[in-house]
């Protein structure tokens, strides 16, 4: 197999007709073109992603992008299947094997909703949400201890279900129960269990120890803080804390030059499509790209 074989795989059977190819950035409608949307386009076509279709390509949820809409009970059996093969990869990569051969224009506003969310940060452009960039841990610790307690009292059907609304596009995500009345009733019976047996010091530090390792090995920055600042006060040291430990760890910035990435990929697939001797500089700026992908 020839080096380049390894970044054409989705022009070649059996993924040729069924991967979208078109490039449609350089199209009039120009204002679809984002750095969300050009690392979409970048990421989908990514060596591991084509590694993994072709040893799943046999998968029956492989392709279902391209198919029409399933009922909820079929769906969440697919799912099920896609949680079985890529389980163990990380939520980008689940995405773009369930959604990547479509282009970006021709996804529905809930499959970029599912980009955004699974794809974190990559090549400098940043989708993560403000939990996912700062978070406390005994908040979180904390949540987690409650949610645990309220499982255990075995509460009623949809009582921890819930709906987000709000478009990732620009609005604010809102969390609402998909069933007040039973939310309702479980949390008061929580509230009478805490009060009765509260959570004990020892089940915070056994959890706040277990979060604290994750995040260091998640390679986040560990702070603490003490309660008694202003938010004034907190902010200035927070700032001047974490501007050390950036000189400290002394870290390249990745900046997201996301306005190259998309004729770099038309240029590509042009000259591999029109059968041409693709130009050197052509093929090593975008290996080079690709290789710099890192799907955390």
């Amino acid at each position: 197999m020839k080096l380049k074989d390894k970044y054409t795989w989705h022009l070649r059977a059996p993924f040729k007709g069924k991967f979208d190819q078109s490039h449609w950035w350089n199209e009039e409608n120009k204002s679809a073109v984002s750095p969300i949307a050009a690392v979409y386009e970048l990421a989908r076509r990514h060596h591991r992603i084509g590694d993994l279709r072709t040893r799943l390509n046999q998968a029956k949820w492989h392709g279902m992008e391209l198919r029409g809409s399933l009922s909820l009970v079929a769906e969440r059996k697919m799912y099920d299947l896609v949680h079985n093969d890529l389980g163990n990869e990380p939520s980008a990569v689940r995405c773009l094997c369930l959604i990547g051969l479509s282009s970006w224009p021709t996804l529905s506003e809930r499959d970029r909703d599912f980009w955004m969310q699974s794809v974190g940060k990559m090549k400098g452009v940043d989708c993560r949400d403000d939990l996912e960039r700062c978070t406390s841990i005994t908040s979180k610790v904390l949540s987690q201890l409650y949610l645990n307690r309220a499982i255990a009292l075995k509460p009623d059907r949809d009582a921890l279900k819930f709906r987000v609304s709000g478009s990732s596009q620009g609005g604010k995500a809102v969390v609402q129960a998909v069933n007040l009345d039973a939310f309702g009733k479980l949390h008061k019976r929580l509230a009478i269990s805490l009060e009765q047996n509260p959570i004990t010091k020892e089940e915070i530090e056994e959890a706040i120890a277990v979060q604290a390792i994750e995040a260091y090995r998640a390679g986040d920055w560990l702070f603490t803080v003490v309660p008694d600042l202003t938010s004034v006060e907190a902010s200035d040291l927070l700032a001047k804390t974490y501007a050390k430990e950036q000189k400290l760890s002394r870290r390249p910035k990745q900046r997201a030059r996301w306005s190259d990435w998309l004729p770099l990929i038309a240029a590509f697939e042009n000259d591999e499509l029109m059968g041409e001797k693709m130009k050197s500089t052509v093929f090593t700026k975008y290996r080079r790209i690709m290789e710099s992908i890192t799907f955390t």
